[in-house]
């Protein structure tokens, strides 16, 4: 919460993740294990909200909230809402978000690397603008993982836009067509230049742009 009330004060928007607990309540949250940020052990989806609004994040006195209490406290904040896949394929966050954007006031959008829950807002809501999350080449130190993308994604998910790795960047330009490209995560000025060639808006994290 503190994040957003910094990314107002700014001038920006915000991106945020989402997943659901386990008795259905939809919570921002990034990892899906609660240790990197809690210092606990275990897995967001097997507890309930009122678990996790009782855990501390560390380095604070925060706590985990809801995509409820999210929108609630900045109606008026331009925000990205990347929802997490579910590993069992589940599609019931994608509804769940959708109940909470109805009726919500200020700007939003919604993205995923799952096109089954990109196209589910396509079928169901598409007034919202939505995105699929993809990248080519992604190296998390030792471990070098697949492509995050196929042409036919595409046709399942129906994006308003593409949301792609800097690191993928220029060879994403060539799959993206007329679709507006946004980039992440862009962390230092080198990546910025890049990202300024091939995308039309950034998600950055630990520096920040000099203009919004």
């Amino acid at each position: 919460m503190a994040a957003l009330a910094a990314a107002r004060r700014a001038g920006f928007g915000a991106e945020i993740d989402v997943q659901l607990s386990a008795d259905g309540e939809v919570m921002v949250f990034h990892d899906r294990k609660l240790l990197r940020l809690t210092g606990v052990r275990g897995r967001l989806g097997d507890r309930s909200a009122g678990d996790l609004s009782r855990l501390r994040l560390k380095g604070g006195q925060q706590t985990v909230p809801t995509l409820r209490q999210v929108l609630r406290a900045y109606s008026d904040l331009p925000l990205l809402i990347e929802l997490k896949m579910a590993e069992d394929g589940r599609t019931d966050l994608a509804p769940a978000v959708a109940d909470l954007l109805a009726g919500h006031p200020g700007p939003v959008a919604v993205q995923s690397f799952d096109p089954v829950l990109v196209g589910w807002f396509a079928e169901n809501c598409p007034t919202v603008r939505r995105g699929l999350i993809a990248y080519q080449n992604r190296n998390f130190g030792h471990k070098v993982v697949e492509p995050r993308f196929r042409p036919e994604f595409l046709e399942m998910a129906r994006p308003d836009f593409l949301a792609w790795d800097v690191h993928s960047l220029p060879v994403a330009s060539r799959l993206t067509g007329d679709l507006p490209v946004l980039t992440w995560t862009v962390r230092s000025l080198r990546d910025r230049r890049q990202a300024a060639l091939h995308a039309t808006n950034i998600i950055f994290e630990g520096w920040q742009p000099r203009h919004p």
